[in-house]
């Protein structure tokens, strides 16, 4: 399944130009290079971890069209940098892999200070407010600092981490051997254990990284001689991992209504095999609804990895490289995209719905219901938010597509959206909100109306008055 998982990774679009403002995600691997986590093992298992989430994060920031960048840092008695933040890209990788093989991973960093880690690690981030922060932390989360009590360590650890990091900031601990209970009392960590092997930490930092990265995969496998699984619509590939056997001659795979099996011939179908105990088949955008296994060897299984949605979307309205004036009500309009930036193309008979939540400065979350707009790629929110707070404001959206039996199927989850607040001016008069704009208007036409015709009334008294003073003299003179 590893191997399949850095075959998928490597099938990667275009990257698409971004700017140096671009939204994106900044990623934190931590890892524990104290005595307790630097066995030959598991320095060969941080390496392919590591690997693991450049690969995804690489493949994520060229099909989100969003600029992912990526740190790596070694801890221990003191922490060191080994990458700096870095964009990811395919055009990066050559430079990044070299910097990390440059960094000395062979000797212990000594004992476990986790205060000095995150102390370090809150400067390895810039303060730049569209942007998301992660950390990823490899450990077995023990800390062990000589002559410091534990509870003491976890202590100084807390008051680091409430200090120096702001939220939204996600602090993933990838937990190897059986302590970390005292992690789960902190700020923002979530712990993760990597039990059983090398495969099964590979398969858990990758679920750790699809969460962050906001990208969805689901596994299953195949047991019995004749099986269908129901495959969600909008999937942008999914990969069928045959284990001691050989596709088309003792597995067969059906579409959907399909009465032959796929094959290399098949569009969109590609085959790898990696020696002869395993073959894998990737088929790009697979249809949705029930597909078929025929196994006519029992020994053979079948693991099915659904690798991400094809959907993606982006901020049209406020402008997210403009900000918005202070009080002003906004509306929010959002694209669906397919991956390669043009509008998407729904399919018939799975329309696809669009949830957003704005998430405020002051860490409060407003539900904004959307519909679909005129243009079918187009949502917009039903009713304004008011923007008091100057600051970031997150648009997180969810796009979910209705499955076979009324189910909904999460197809993109959009974390790097937003706009911001500006602060008001002080030398700028508190501005108006929209239901007080419109009275204004009015008031001064009418007052503009009067007022012309109290002037036009005196101009007719002062040049009346001698006109008639002349005609009544003039009648006064005809009577005499």
């Amino acid at each position: 399944m590893i191997r399949s998982l850095l075959l998928a990774l490597a099938i990667a679009v275009p990257a698409p130009t971004l700017g140096g403002d671009a939204p994106g995600l900044d990623l934190l691997l931590l890892v524990d290079r104290s005595g307790s986590m630097s066995s030959p093992a598991q320095r060969k298992l941080d390496a392919a971890l590591i690997d693991l989430s450049l690969n995804m994060t690489t493949r994520a920031a060229h099909q989100e069209h969003v600029r992912h960048r990526v740190a790596v840092m070694s801890f221990g008695s003191t922490a060191r940098v080994d990458l700096a933040l870095t964009a990811v890209d395919d055009a990066a990788m050559p430079a990044i892999r070299a910097a990390l093989s440059a960094a000395d991973s062979q000797h212990s960093l000594g004992n476990t200070d986790f205060a000095e880690a995150f102390a370090a690690a809150a400067g390895a981030f810039d303060d730049e407010p569209q942007r998301r922060h992660a950390i990823v932390m490899i450990s077995d989360a023990r800390p062990h600092v000589p002559g410091l009590p534990r509870e003491e360590s976890l202590r100084r650890l807390d008051a680091v981490m409430r200090a120096r990091f702001r939220a939204p900031l996600d602090i993933e601990v990838i937990l190897f051997g059986a302590g970390g209970d005292a992690w789960r009392h902190l700020p923002h960590a979530r712990m993760h254990r990597a039990a059983g092997g090398r495969n099964a930490a590979l398969a858990t930092l990758y679920r750790v990284v699809s969460d962050l990265l906001g990208t969805t995969s689901q596994e299953g496998e195949i047991a019995g001689a004749f099986e269908t699984i129901e495959l969600p619509p909008y999937l942008d590939l999914v990969i069928f991992d045959i284990l001691g056997g050989r596709p088309s001659e003792e597995v067969s795979i059906f579409a959907p209504g399909a009465s032959q099996a796929i094959d290399l011939r098949t569009a969109g179908v590609e085959e790898v095999r990696f020696g002869g105990a395993l073959a894998t088949v990737v088929v790009h955008r697979p249809l949705p609804g029930l597909w078929t296994f025929k196994k006519t060897a029992p020994v053979s299984r079948v693991r099915v990895l659904a690798q991400q949605f094809f959907p993606r979307g982006i901020l049209v309205v406020p402008d997210p490289r403009a900000s918005v004036r202070p009080h002003e009500r906004v509306s929010v309009a959002y694209r669906l995209l397919d991956d390669n930036g043009t509008p998407l193309r729904q399919l018939p008979n799975y329309p696809l719905s669009v949830n957003m939540v704005l998430a405020m400065p002051d860490g409060r979350r407003l539900p904004l219901p959307m519909s679909r707009a005129a243009a079918a790629d187009v949502y917009r929110t039903t009713a304004a938010a008011a923007c008091d707070i100057p600051g970031r404001y997150w648009t997180e959206v969810a796009v979910t597509a209705a499955g076979a039996g009324g189910r909904a199927v999460r197809v993109f989850d959009d974390r790097w959206s937003g706009f911001s607040v500006r602060a008001n001016a002080g030398a700028e008069p508190p501005l108006m909100t929209a239901a007080l704009v419109r009275h204004p208007e009015p008031r001064r036409r009418w007052l503009t109306l009067a007022a012309a015709a109290v002037f036009a009334l005196v101009v007719l008294a002062v040049v009346f008055r001698p006109l008639r003073r002349l005609y009544v003299a003039r009648r006064q003179a005809r009577a005499a």
